[in-house]
């Protein structure tokens, strides 16, 4: 039986949240603030996990022994021209701003601050903007 994408999304999102200890930064910074309530914590967690979800960038780190958190922007660009070569342009941007996220709320340096990357970024949108598949852009460009 196949799963929508809205559950493997879901899916993916609880997976991220799990491997990135999410709760735990929560419940750091609300001690550190002062705030006893253990409850806000986990409805906070849980309104940021609903938010994003990570396609497969962990599991394309995995495969690659590449270090998903505190991720070279060398690394995000590898896996967003992996997506393009798959033809996936359509999530090239949830991909970047997932990425972005994951690192954000873990305090972390943004690796898709950079120009591969936002390059990468652009070269998607006019794939998607023109329909245009792989093919047809390698041989406008060689």
């Amino acid at each position: 039986m196949l799963k929508s994408s809205t559950n493997r999304e879901v899916e993916a999102v609880h997976r991220v949240l799990k491997s990135i200890n999410l709760r735990n930064n929560i419940s750091q910074h609300l001690q550190k603030s002062g705030v006893t309530d253990n409850d806000l914590g986990k409805r906070m967690c849980k309104y940021m996990l609903s938010s994003k979800s990570d396609s497969t960038w962990k599991q394309f780190c995995s495969e690659k022994s590449f270090v998903y958190l505190q991720a070279s922007s060398i690394h995000v660009a590898i896996y967003l021209t992996n997506l393009l070569d798959q033809n996936c342009s359509h999530i090239i941007s949830s991909t970047i701003y997932s990425i972005k996220w994951a690192h954000d709320v873990n305090g972390l340096l943004d690796p898709t601050d950079n120009a591969f990357v936002k390059n990468l970024l652009e070269s998607a949108k006019r794939l998607k903007a023109n329909g245009q598949s792989r093919r047809t852009l390698f041989h406008l460009i060689f």
